[in-house]
């Protein structure tokens, strides 16, 4: 089969690229105010002006409205009649619901994840774990141990291979990603000592030990995620 010029190849690829659906205005918005109100730069109770949005964002209004109310559906903001949104507060009921979720399904996702996780995985994680553990304690380290801590938790789902898990903790995770910045200083330390256990119990084959170092994991954060709330 005779192959196009580069040039040729590479317009080809433009077009198509350009013809593809691109993801709609407030999509993009809604991603940049969750992000923000996952790492706390946006408080809980914090106002959420629609205008003031459009304005920062370099939109009108409209986008601003559909990303609000996809993000009151996620449960980060609270759309309160006449009055406008504001940024959701950490409630200590929906902490413990999602705790109580965790205990129940995470443990059996590391024991399932053992036989096909690649060892290869394992030792980046647990490379990643140990270098955020020699970091000074402040922003960066924080940031790094929570996208360290999703990536394990991600790769654990994926590995299990169980879709209806997989959805139930989709839906979930921007509460668990909040919860996870919300607990960052307090928890720390143990919870990359906890991360490296289920790492290590995944490396040795041992699946009760994984489930085990799972349920240690989440039993820890809620007593000491329940001394802040």
């Amino acid at each position: 089969m005779e192959s196009k010029p580069l040039g040729v190849a590479l317009a080809d690829e433009t077009a198509l690229h350009a013809m593809a659906p691109q993801p709609p205005l407030w999509d993009a918005i809604y991603q940049r105010i969750k992000s923000d109100i996952i790492t706390l730069t946006l408080a809980p109770g914090q106002p959420l002006r629609e205008s003031q949005l459009a304005a920062q964002q370099g939109v009108s209004r409209t986008p601003v409205r559909e990303a609000l109310r996809r993000l009151a559906y996620e449960g980060l903001v609270q759309i309160i009649a006449n009055s406008g949104a504001i940024v959701s507060e950490v409630s200590l009921r929906d902490f413990l619901e999602i705790i109580r979720v965790r205990e129940l399904l995470e443990p059996y996702v590391a024991g399932a994840a053992i036989d096909a996780i690649g060892a290869g995985k394992l030792a980046e994680l647990s490379r990643e774990f140990r270098r955020i553990q020699g970091l000074p304690r402040g922003e960066e380290a924080y940031r790094a141990l929570n996208e360290a801590d999703s990536a394990l938790h991600a790769a654990l789902l994926d590995a299990a291979g169980n879709r209806q898990i997989q959805l139930i903790m989709e839906n979930l995770n921007a509460m668990i990603h909040r919860f996870r910045y919300f607990s960052a200083a307090r928890v720390f330390d143990d919870s990359i000592v906890e991360h490296l256990a289920i790492i290590e119990a995944l490396q040795a084959g041992d699946r009760k030990g994984a489930e085990n170092a799972m349920r240690r994991h989440i039993t820890h954060l809620r007593e000491n995620s329940l001394k802040m709330l």
